[in-house]
């Protein structure tokens, strides 16, 4: 029985370092395909890295650039609000200067009615003529000037009509005198 245990043992060992050479075997491949897997892990890591790098710096440039124009934009705006102030204050003025204006006609249009007739009557006397181009310049410039009158008279057609007709006398007048 002895030979029969020393077989069996013979056996047994053999198995047994038979079975350990095989786990030997399936660990190494374990631990080659755990190596595959970390080293391909830090390559991606590593890729991942530089690209969050590059996309870090593109978010830098991109918000300099924005900085950038921002400024650029509040300086355009700094410098419009400066030109629509500026030009406020020539409307202001023109419109003070029409309102002048205005006022000088409603005087001058109740008193100069007999004056009219009398330079009409010494201005059809006279030598100099205007040519048809001065005529039109100045036609164009009355026109434009009549049309600067403001706004609250343009319901009143009879005191516009009015102010044109004046106007149109005394640039005639100016020019045959």
């Amino acid at each position: 029985m002895e030979a029969l245990y020393k077989k069996l043992y013979s056996k047994y060992t053999t198995l047994k370092t038979n079975k350990l050479s095989e786990l030997e075997d399936v660990h190494k491949e374990q631990e080659l395909k755990f190596l595959k897997f970390v080293s391909a892990a830090e390559d991606v890591i590593d890729h991942l890295r530089t690209e969050n790098d590059k996309l870090l710096g593109q978010i830098n440039d991109l918000g300099n650039e924005l900085t950038s124009v921002r400024v650029a934009k509040d300086n355009e705006l700094v410098e419009h609000k400066r030109l629509l102030l500026e030009e406020k204050k020539k409307n202001e003025a023109l419109f003070e200067e029409v309102e002048k204006l205005q006022k000088l006609l409603k005087e001058g249009t109740s008193g100069d009615l007999s004056n009219r007739k009398v330079v009409n009557n010494t201005s059809n006397n006279s030598s100099i003529r205007m040519t048809r181009k001065r005529m039109r310049q100045e036609q164009d410039a009355l026109d434009i000037e009549a049309r600067c009158i403001p706004s609250e008279n343009e319901g009143n057609s009879v005191d516009r009509e009015s102010t044109r007709s004046f106007l149109k006398e005394n640039a005639s007048n100016k020019v045959r005198n």
